[in-house]
């Protein structure tokens, strides 16, 4: 009942005032603390993002207009696994190893 009261205006001022006090509060504190923002984890599921992306988007577009019955297509497959391997090595040494719960 009393949200009601208060104008929109003051509501949205306050709801952004109090985010960018927190975003702004948590730069300060990383800052401060010679934090390294690699290990947040937010940060290494975006490198996993990427680079599952990455690898969705070279098996697509490299084997898109290839037969699978064809000696090519196993080759060049074969091409794109390891392009793959190497991009989820890269992955885990950038977020410094693999976490399985």
């Amino acid at each position: 009942m009393l949200l009601r009261q208060v104008p929109r205006k003051l509501l949205r001022g306050v709801s952004i005032g109090l985010t960018t006090v927190a975003f702004g509060g948590s730069a300060y504190f990383l800052y401060r603390n010679d934090f390294d923002v690699s290990s947040i984890g937010a940060m290494r599921l975006a490198r996993a993002g990427i680079a599952a992306t990455k690898i969705i988007v070279d098996y697509k577009w490299t084997l898109r207009k290839l037969d699978p019955e064809t000696e090519e297509y196993k080759t060049i497959k074969s091409m794109v696994h390891k392009r793959s391997a190497e991009l989820l090595l890269q992955l885990a040494c950038a977020n410094g190893g693999v976490y399985i719960k």
